[in-house]
């Protein structure tokens, strides 16, 4: 199987080290950098992934890693299509679907064949995330946020950046919080729907997190706790 790019080759070299050592996973490279090593900076959820489906469908884990990157992109389609339906109708799910597809740029570069990089999955686990918290935020059922808490969680366990996306969540409870207490509408579906979403992720991912991750997680969480604490006093009630 011949990869794209150095980035696949090394996520084969991950997948391979799993592959034999399952389900222990490779977090320091001696032979990188010579002759020193250096601490591997991606995230293992893509080489398990690869490795998973290798040992459960009896495929070879090398045709798996080439063929994921355009079944998942193709796949992504689908949340594309219900996210844009549920902000903006089906019209603009349908269109949003079809750019989505024809567009040339790099999620299209990202996810064709042989490319087993960490990039086509952040995406996909990115719009599910989103599109959970549309339908938890337009019904204030805390299933949605329970789902939406479960891509999240898998997109930091595949991508060092991925505390970007809890920081843009974060953004928007603020800004959702402020609107509810202008007009003098009740806050507690909202507070305790991103408590879930950013527990579950926490509790899910909390292992693979570095440092920084898991002090920026545990900070979420307690802002948005203390937030709801707070309006649960009669000082403080809104």
């Amino acid at each position: 199987v011949l990869y794209r790019d150095t980035d696949a080759w090394y996520h084969m070299r991950l997948a391979d080290f799993i592959f034999v050592n399952f389900p222990q996973y490779l977090k320091f490279d001696q032979l990188a950098l010579y002759p020193n090593g250096f601490t591997i900076g991606y995230k293992p959820l893509l080489a398990f992934l690869i490795v998973v489906i290798s040992k459960i469908t009896g495929i070879d884990y090398e045709l798996v890693g080439a063929f994921l990157p355009p079944i998942i992109g193709s796949l992504t389609v689908i949340p594309v299509y219900f996210l844009g339906k549920a902000l903006f109708g089906k019209g603009v799910g349908l269109l949003g679907s079809l750019l989505f597809v024809l567009l040339p740029g790099e999620f299209l570069h990202r996810s064709l064949l042989g490319y087993p990089a960490h990039h086509f999955l952040e995406v996909f686990f990115s719009i599910l995330t989103i599109l959970f918290l549309v339908l938890f935020d337009k019904s204030g059922k805390f299933r949605w946020a329970a789902l939406a808490g479960i891509p999240l969680g898998l997109y930091l366990m595949n991508w060092f950046g991925a505390y970007l996306l809890v920081a843009v969540i974060m953004v928007w409870v603020v800004i959702k919080f402020g609107y509810l207490v202008y007009a003098k509408k009740g806050t507690d579906k909202l507070l305790l729907g991103v408590l879930v979403v950013l527990g579950i992720s926490t509790i899910m991912s909390f292992t693979f997190l570095d440092s920084f991750t898991k002090v920026a997680m545990l900070l979420s969480v307690v802002l948005v706790g203390v937030i709801f604490g707070l309006t649960k006093c009669p000082k403080w009630a809104v």
